[in-house]
């Protein structure tokens, strides 16, 4: 799918009924989730962007809702390599989100074709004030995205999303109504490791595609 195909396909999924921003607050966080979560802020803002990660670095573990109002955390995802970018729904350049996105479910599509069928994929909202699951839902299926191995993700409280801006190096600017930023695409692998980081909208899915297929060897 093109730039231009995107940005129609996105357009389309913004325009259906009760896409909007939905009142999502009510979801209960785990008390244990909720701590980890507010401790890793804490530590990540005592640090500030200096503690981006890199390639070779661990992730800590945290939670996050997904398109089907799931918790969903870090560990769980220990045993499987899988993708990770930032985007958020109402982004409209082309080149941006929806081209991202574009490009995650054309290698979810992928995968299996290239001998990876357990490839996993998880987008981060980092406009969850608006994102909300159900929102992130008809997004995904905007984008012909399959849920059984793509988490869309988002969090009540927008000071943690802010956080882990900070520790993938994501920077966000809100102005004339949109929010523009720059992005990163991580490969992890099987054990939480930065496998691979692509900075920059242009990155690649067949370098994604050829190291999970180095990993798997």
């Amino acid at each position: 799918m093109n730039n231009a195909s995107s940005m129609i396909l996105l357009l389309g999924v913004l325009a259906a009924g009760n896409i909007g921003a939905s009142d999502w607050q009510a979801f209960k966080i785990p008390a244990e989730i909720a701590a980890k979560n507010l401790g890793l802020e804490v530590n990540i803002m005592e640090k500030g962007r200096s503690i981006a990660l890199k390639e070779g670095d661990y992730l800590p573990d945290f939670g996050l809702i997904n398109q089907a109002g799931k918790m969903v955390c870090i560990e769980d995802l220990r045993g499987k390599q899988w993708v990770l970018n930032f985007i958020f729904t109402r982004c409209q350049v082309a080149e941006m989100c929806p081209a991202a996105t574009s490009r995650m479910a054309m290698l979810q599509r992928e995968a299996p074709k290239f001998k990876l069928p357990d490839l996993h994929f998880v987008s981060i909202t980092f406009d969850p004030g608006y994102d909300s699951p159900a929102v992130l839902r008809r997004y995904a299926q905007g984008f012909g995205i399959k849920e059984h191995n793509f988490d869309l993700l988002t969090y009540p409280k927008e000071a943690f999303i802010d956080s882990l801006l900070y520790l993938f190096g994501i920077l966000t600017r809100e102005e004339n109504g949109t929010i523009t930023h720059n992005s990163a695409t991580f490969l992890i692998d099987a054990t939480g490791r930065v496998a691979l980081k692509q900075s920059g909208a242009d990155w690649s899915a067949e370098k994604i595609r050829n190291a999970a297929a180095a990993l798997s060897e």
